[in-house]
């Protein structure tokens, strides 16, 4: 439905127009420039002023490779070649997502916030990383995006925070060790043996979590990631490239110490699988920086000690190369 009143000399006002669509599908940029060839705009047109006073978009789906969001429902209006837009409640990952934004005619560049509340933490992942089974729990997010539509680049900051959630992967993934026990047998070793940590339950991988990260088209960089429980907390930084799917991870962490000589992988104490796989460093003052915003746990002073893990490689065939160091 359209109203609207028409001076083709300099000026097209549409006081009211609601439109909808039941499905829009984003392709890919190189595909549209192959298949699709450019429309001539008069000169008369392009110099044309248009208005809306009020405006509506209903779209019941918008799909983007995997990325699924339904129920949209958009109003806004468009004055001096800016269009002013927000976007009520729409369904994605199990919660719910709201924007506002300006897009401007002329320089084709969108400025948008987005906030995510009550979303799914591992569909978020896999939808837009590709990065299924890495993260869990219920998430809320805040994103501000600046995106050129013509040249397809994007820039965004992201915050967010998971009440409850675990990394599962971080956990879960074995790593072979080359120095061998005593039956002359590769060491197999997660993360989760060495702090004590049984990931068959995920209450016991249960944590605050929150963190922030910068996109820059195909990079993820400047990534803050904080894990927070009892008796372990993590700081996750590094960058993590979606294209490749190589991720280059520094995790640092602090866990108390007091159970872990009760605790044996392949029947070998953990007070020397710490010894065997930790490479121990005096470096405590070198990485203060660092170990400054790990987040506290309980425990006093003397029961608390500091590891730190570099990752880098392909974390969804996990052909990922580690370094472990015992921080003194």
């Amino acid at each position: 439905m359209i109203n609207m009143d028409n001076n083709f000399s300099g000026l097209i006002k549409i006081r009211n127009i609601d439109l909808f669509l039941d499905k829009y599908i984003i392709k890919n940029k190189q595909r549209n420039k192959q298949s699709i060839k450019p429309v001539k705009i008069p000169k008369k047109a392009k110099e044309l002023e248009y208005i809306i006073e009020k405006g509506s978009l209903k779209l019941n789906k918008l799909l983007y490779k995997r990325t699924v969001i339904d129920n949209i429902h958009i109003f806004g209006t468009l004055k001096d070649k800016i269009a002013d837009f927000h976007m009520s409640k729409a369904n994605f990952a199990q919660g719910n997502l709201t924007a506002n934004g300006k897009y401007n005619i002329i320089t084709k560049i969108a400025d948008i916030d987005f906030q995510a509340k009550n979303i799914d933490s591992n569909s978020v992942a896999d939808m837009l990383f590709n990065l299924p089974d890495e993260i869990m729990g219920t998430a809320n997010a805040k994103l501000n995006a600046t995106i050129n539509t013509d040249s397809h680049d994007i820039r965004a900051n992201a915050k967010f925070s998971i009440n409850e959630g675990y990394l599962q992967k971080i956990g879960s993934t074995e790593f072979i060790i080359n120095k061998h026990n005593k039956n002359k047998q590769p060491l197999k070793i997660r993360v989760s043996d060495i702090i004590n940590i049984d990931i068959s339950k995920s209450k016991a991988m249960a944590s605050d979590i929150n963190g922030s990260f910068d996109i820059d088209n195909w990079l993820l960089k400047n990534i803050n990631l904080y894990s927070k429980q009892k008796y372990l907390s993590m700081l996750i930084e590094g960058e993590y490239d979606l294209k490749k799917e190589n991720a280059n991870l520094n995790l640092w962490a602090k866990y108390n110490k007091t159970a872990r000589n009760k605790v044996k992988i392949l029947f070998i104490p953990l007070s020397v699988i710490m010894k065997v796989v930790f490479k121990e460093e005096k470096t405590k003052q070198q990485y203060i920086d660092k170990i400054k915003y790990i987040p506290p746990i309980q425990g006093n002073e003397d029961e608390i000690e500091f590891f730190n893990v570099t990752m880098y490689g392909n974390l969804n065939n996990n052909n990922i190369k580690v370094k472990f160091k015992s921080i003194k």
